[in-house]
């Protein structure tokens, strides 16, 4: 691949910083510059009708908020008349795109939670539980949205069930 963008890089410098799991770290997708300018798109009555508060209590924890239409349930062809509960697919990323970590948040009063295999699967009944939400009356959108609560724990006794890495 002579002459290509890869010829570019300085293989010796990203060898050098791979980290313990061996993936390299890259700096910051975005500067702070760029952040501040999308941040400015996400007004009152932005585009996005969302918000993203960063680092509100240090060590990179913050609070994700966003509006979206609820998800339906959907066929997926696993065994006859199978259904997957409405659900949301959550992706953190950490310092590179190899430490992303994939889950699911499911719907208190979904009918389809005890048949969902791939729910079920998650090996404990406490697990299962962290991957549904709470209806949280004191996030509503009035006359317009339901709200629900969902914690992601990354670590410890009480952390959230993630997807097994490919």
């Amino acid at each position: 691949m002579e002459g290509s963008t890869l010829d570019t890089f300085d293989w010796a410098a990203i060898a050098a910083s791979l980290d313990a799991c061996g993936a390299a770290t890259l700096p910051s997708l975005l500067d702070a510059q760029a952040c501040d300018e999308v941040a400015g798109l996400y007004g009152p009555h932005g585009p996005f009708r969302s918000h993203v508060v960063m680092a509100r209590h240090g060590f990179g924890q913050g609070e994700y908020r966003y509006l979206t239409i609820r998800p339906g349930a959907y066929p997926w062809q696993n065994h006859p008349n199978a259904w997957r509960p409405a659900h949301i697919h959550l992706s953190l990323f950490g310092p590179s795109f190899v430490t992303r970590l994939v889950t699911q948040m499911f719907f208190p009063d979904d009918p389809l939670i005890p048949f969902d295999p791939i729910l079920e699967s998650v090996p404990t009944k406490d697990g299962r539980r962290r991957l549904i939400s709470a209806y949280d009356h004191n996030v509503i959108e009035p006359e317009f949205a339901l709200g629900y609560h969902f914690d992601i724990v990354l670590r410890g006794r009480k952390a959230t069930p993630f997807e097994e890495p490919r």
